[in-house]
């Protein structure tokens, strides 16, 4: 990030963010009117520091009073250690500002500090604090990461293994 918070990455992602919570709104609008009393509120998954905004923003308008957008389960999941979307404390903090993003949340969903005590903002932490359900693409990375949010029920998705019983499994093949 520049000096005032800004950069292609930070934009593009708000960018991201902005359109998927647009088509959603649209498409979700037009399932309503479809399908009526049949209709469900959407799951929209999103994933790492670049769709972090996408869970706050929804409480922001022009998406605060979709009717879609306010129903729907918003899942989160981390998937990289290098894409969380670290900033400076202050120059995101003058990003998120800029983009009309409250000091209050921007201190409660993306500050905290790093083991150097370094405070930072984090698009990541914005996504996993603000879902309604958090995952974790494995036990690792939610062993060696969940210290950045602490007070996330971080859930560990391993593409579906049970590794107690595949280590079984593999252990009697290879013997």
């Amino acid at each position: 990030d520049g000096a005032d918070g800004q950069s292609p990455r930070r934009d593009f992602a708000e960018f991201f963010c902005r359109a998927l919570l647009e088509i959603v709104k649209e498409f979700e609008r037009k399932e309503h009117e479809r399908r009526s009393l049949q209709w469900k509120p959407p799951i929209i998954l999103t994933n790492d520091g670049q769709l972090g905004l996408a869970s706050l923003l929804r409480d922001y308008l022009p998406y605060l009073d979709d009717p879609a957008l306010k129903a729907a389960i918003l899942a989160f999941i981390t998937h990289t250690y290098g894409n969380r979307g670290i900033s400076a404390y202050e120059e995101g903090r003058q990003g998120y500002l800029s983009r009309g993003i409250s000091q209050k949340d921007i201190d409660w969903y993306a500050r905290h500090k790093i083991p150097d005590g370094t405070e930072v903002v984090d698009d990541t932490s914005i996504g996993l604090r603000e879902a309604d359900v958090a995952f974790a693409v494995s036990q690792i990375l939610a062993e060696e990461l969940g210290w950045y949010d602490p007070l996330v029920g971080l859930i560990s998705v391993a593409n579906g293994d049970y590794r107690a019983l595949t280590a079984r499994v593999f252990r009697k093949i290879l013997l």
